[in-house]
C-alpha cells in the first residue's frame, strides 16, 4: 500500500511487523463483534420460532375451539327449530281442542 515505505528509505522490519500485529488485533477485534452479532442474531431469530411455534399453536387451539363453538351453534339452531315446530304442533293442537269444544257445546245447545 502507499501507507508503507518504499524498500529504499529506512524500511524497518520491526515496524512493519507492529503495523502487521495491530491489523490483525484490530481484525481480531472485528471478527469478534462480528460473531458476538451472529450469535445474537441466532438468539434472536431460536426466540422468533419459539414464538412463531407458539402462535401456531395458539391458533391451532383458536380453530379448533371455532370449530367447536360452530357445531355447538349449529346444534342449538337445530333445537331451536325443533322447539319451534313442537310450539307451532301445540298450538294447532290447542285450536283442534278449542273447535271440538266449539262443535261440542254446539250439538249440546241443539239437543
Amino acid at each position: 500500500p502507499a501507507s508503507e515505505p518504499a524498500a529504499g528509505d529506512g524500511f524497518e522490519p520491526a515496524r512493519a511487523e507492529q503495523r502487521l500485529r495491530l491489523e490483525l488485533a484490530s481484525v481480531a477485534v472485528e471478527r469478534a463483534k462480528l460473531e458476538a452479532a451472529l450469535q445474537q442474531a441466532r438468539r434472536g431469530a431460536e426466540e422468533a420460532e419459539e414464538r412463531c411455534g407458539a402462535l401456531a399453536r395458539s391458533g391451532e387451539e383458536m380453530l379448533r375451539d371455532l370449530a367447536e363453538a360452530g357445531a355447538r351453534v349449529a346444534q342449538l339452531e337445530r333445537h331451536i327449530a325443533s322447539q319451534a315446530e313442537a310450539e307451532a304442533q301445540l298450538r294447532e293442537a290447542r285450536r283442534q281442542q278449542a273447535a271440538l269444544v266449539a262443535d261440542l257445546e254446539a250439538a249440546e245447545a241443539r239437543a
